[in-house]
């Protein structure tokens, strides 16, 4: 009589939760991983290269006033001037990175849903069908981010207000736009009506939900890494490495909660879609 082999392949070994999902995506389609990590790092390109750009003409500046070639005056009003460039600028690097991160949740998709992956087809569908929607969520997230950098503090209160208006913005409009980028990957639905289901979901799922949105503001802090070679060596690797995962695990949250507040009596049919183990 043939033993099955203690390694054979069981139905129990399938993920029976998106946590399983998670890791055994991870486990089975690492270099798929590799590929998106590399291709978010090339759509990254132009950020990383205008981020550089306003390093160097900050160290500029600092460099100038030490020497005395420049008052404080001057070198204030010089660095604000170069902020708000480099966040006017970084609003076509943040659309730019829209279309690439289009062609990345489709495929992430595909990957945790257990469906075929055909990793250039599928990042192109999703360019191609998503794109738009994604351009419009990162050009307004450009634009406000644009708008609170202008603004400049005058004194201790002025500055600690600016704080609080700038915190405040980023527990609002950050979830936002992240479960429309889940949404819009999912369901056919138009802005205005992805915004409104988003801003609904957010305040449905706010104590599970700002977690996520806390996790996904951990990579600011790369910015403020003064050694600069640490810096951009921290910044591919994030790309590479990290991002596609972060992306992931937020597709896999933003199902659940699909699940719970959409699924169960519009999408049966998407209801814990790639649990297979269920």
């Amino acid at each position: 009589m043939l033993k099955q082999n203690s390694h054979d392949f069981q139905k129990s070994d399938l993920p029976k939760n998106r946590r399983e999902v998670f890791f055994d995506c991870v486990k089975l389609r690492f270099l798929s991983f590799l590929g998106l990590g590399a291709v978010i790092a090339i759509f990254m390109l132009p950020l990383i290269a205008i981020t550089f750009l306003k390093d160097s003409f900050d160290a500029n500046i600092y460099i100038q006033a030490s020497g005395g070639a420049m008052t404080e005056e001057q070198a204030s009003a010089a660095a604000q001037s170069g902020n708000f460039i480099f966040n006017a600028a970084a609003v076509a690097c943040y659309a730019l990175l829209a279309v690439g991160l289009a062609g990345v949740i489709r495929v992430i998709r595909q990957i945790i849903w257990a469906e075929g992956v055909f990793f250039r087809q599928d990042f192109f569908d999703g360019v191609r069908l998503n794109g738009g929607q994604y351009v419009v969520l990162a050009f307004f997230s450009g634009l406000i981010a644009l708008l609170l950098s202008v603004a400049a503090p005058v004194d201790r209160t002025t500055a600690v207000l600016l704080a609080a208006v700038r915190f405040s913005a980023v527990l609002v409009f950050a979830p936002i736009t992240l479960f429309c980028a889940a949404q819009t990957a999912v369901y056919k639905n138009g802005l205005i009506k992805t915004v409104k289901n988003s801003a609904v979901l957010y305040l449905k799922s706010l104590p599970t939900t700002l977690p996520f949105v806390v996790v996904f503001c951990l990579p600011y802090l790369i910015t403020l890494i003064p050694v600069l070679i640490v810096k951009y060596v921290a910044l591919i690797v994030f790309c590479l490495l990290v991002a596609p995962l972060m992306l992931t695990a937020w597709l896999l949250y933003a199902c659940y909660i699909f699940d719970k507040f959409i699924n169960k009596e519009n999408f049966p049919e998407l209801m814990d879609k790639g649990i297979l183990g269920k």
